[in-house]
């Protein structure tokens, strides 16, 4: 491993928020207000997912992670922000405790509409979130990704279930 320059690696970082109603702390549908508003601030970094309470962010492709780290600090903050001033709460978690996937609107979007299609109550009853994918590259070739369960990103980052993000904890990374 001694020939080996980190420098050509580079990594980038998935999240998935829960939109939550403040007022009943169950799901709710932000029929893609969050997104929208979103994509003015963040561009491309916000997306909609196939249930209408879910809300996924990715970085840009970072360096190291010390830049994955401040843009993962300002996707949650930008998001939670943007939640706030529509009425909602963010959260992540592996599901929520509570709210049941039966009332969950899909959002209409072909690819969607075609895994429900296919999977039919298989796909609606999906209803997870909270998992972090990590993407390793080489240069701009992706080498590896990884997801961490949704409880344990969820410890690795500071986050509670139905809780508004506090400000994510210093990583601490080793060599592998």
């Amino acid at each position: 491993m001694g020939g080996i320059s980190y420098k050509h690696f580079t990594l980038g970082i998935e999240e998935e928020y829960m939109v939550i109603d403040p007022a009943s702390r169950e799901l709710k549908s932000h029929e893609q207000k969050i997104v929208q508003e979103g994509e003015k601030v963040i561009k491309d970094k916000v997306k909609a997912e196939m249930h209408q309470a879910v809300v996924e962010v990715g970085t840009d492709i970072c360096q190291d992670i010390d830049e994955a780290f401040m843009d993962v600090a300002t996707l949650r903050k930008t998001i939670s922000a943007i939640a706030e001033g529509l009425g909602f709460w963010v959260g992540a978690s592996g599901t929520h405790p509570f709210s049941h996937w039966e009332r969950q609107l899909i959002t209409d979007h072909a690819r969607y509409n075609e895994i429900v299609n296919e999977l039919q109550e298989a796909a609606r009853s999906n209803l997870i979130f909270g998992q972090m994918p990590i993407f390793w590259g080489c240069g701009r070739a992706p080498l590896r990704a990884f997801s961490f369960p949704a409880r344990a990103s969820a410890r690795r980052s500071g986050l509670r279930a139905g809780a508004a993000f506090p400000r994510p904890p210093r990583p601490r990374c080793s060599r592998w």
